[in-house]
């Protein structure tokens, strides 16, 4: 037989937090909050970006009407159309140009809530069985308290006590 080096604690316990442990949950979720954050920041740069060029555009058809009521002849009028024509094109450009990043964000927005709701989860299940864990427990436990409160409804628990209980998983599995 040939020997296997043991693990240290220090090292079981790495393997521990990397695999199972909420360090790993509380990773995944602070990168998805992050990036969350940041496409938030991408919308509102783009907002702030369409409304400025709405107010330009704005601004733009309101002096150049007012060129048009005051145009001699029919080359200043024609340059003016021109010039509204070209401020228009370039507002449709920029409105298209947003529809496409706000349907981008979108989608990275709807990802962004899988990834989240994946990791909440695992957050709420035991690794080895898929089953919800004590976490879960908890929260379902509270909502129900509160929903009893909410409804003014009685509220009852039942927990039972198994003796044995090793005996039976180890026969039937978890």
């Amino acid at each position: 037989l040939r020997h296997v080096p043991r693990l240290s604690e220090a090292e079981i316990d790495a393997l521990h937090d990397l695999h199972l442990g909420n360090q790993r949950m509380i990773r995944q979720s602070e990168r998805s909050s992050l990036s969350v954050v940041s496409e938030i920041d991408s919308v509102m740069s783009m907002l702030d970006k369409a409304l400025g060029s709405s107010t330009q555009y704005g601004e733009s058809l309101t002096a150049l009407s007012n060129d048009l009521i005051h145009a001699d002849d029919r080359e200043q009028v024609r340059g003016i159309v021109e010039s509204m024509v070209r401020a228009t094109n370039q507002a449709a450009s920029d409105t298209r140009n947003l529809e496409d990043r706000l349907a981008e964000s979108r989608n990275e927005i709807n990802e962004l809530r899988e990834a989240l709701e994946r990791t909440r989860a695992e957050a709420l299940t035991d690794p080895l069985t898929g089953l919800a864990n004590h976490r879960h427990y908890d929260e379902m436990l509270q909502k129900m308290i509160d929903q009893s409160s909410t409804r003014r409804e009685p509220f009852s628990l039942v927990m039972i006590d198994i003796d044995y209980f090793k005996r039976f998983n180890d026969l039937h599995g978890h």
